[in-house]
């Protein structure tokens, strides 16, 4: 069933909160739980690029290593330009962004970002995922977090 562009944010009747989902471009989530510390940090959960918060690895090097208790805050919430030491001085995109655009077949759309402003976008499908393996473990953590039952903006 095909429905309009939505997030995961729970919102008013004019939605403006819709999409406000971005990790930074070179966090390869991994679907195993972090660490229990991590996930009681806040008394409230905030809302997670990726729906959840995970641990995972970091390619902005051009090899992958682990990322720390102290980086995995910037690699699940994006824009680390200037913040985060591993993150490459000429890189393209700031920020990855999903939202889904249909349920059934899942399909979602997603824009990387450079300083707040879009640079590409490009649809996924839940059953193809693209060949870049961040991307796709993004894409993956996304969906996995993707709730049964969905916020809906009226």
């Amino acid at each position: 069933m095909e429905r309009r562009v939505r997030s995961r944010v729970e919102c008013g009747a004019a939605c403006p909160l819709q999409g406000e989902y971005m990790a930074c471009p070179f966090f390869e989530p991994a679907l195993d739980p972090p660490p229990e510390p991590w996930q009681q940090r806040w008394t409230h959960r905030p809302r997670l690029p990726l729906g959840d918060c995970f641990s995972g690895s970091c390619h902005a090097a051009g090899a992958s290593r682990p990322v720390s208790e102290e980086e995995r805050e910037l690699c699940n919430q994006g824009y680390a330009r200037g913040r985060c030491g591993h993150f490459p001085a000429d890189a393209g995109s700031d920020a990855v962004r999903f939202s889904v655009i249909a349920e059934e077949p899942l399909r979602l759309i997603y824009i990387l970002e450079k300083d707040h402003a879009p640079i590409e976008h490009g649809e996924i499908h839940a059953a193809a995922l693209p060949p870049d393996p961040v991307m796709a473990a993004q894409a993956r953590a996304f969906i996995a977090s993707f709730p049964a039952t969905p916020y809906t903006c009226t």
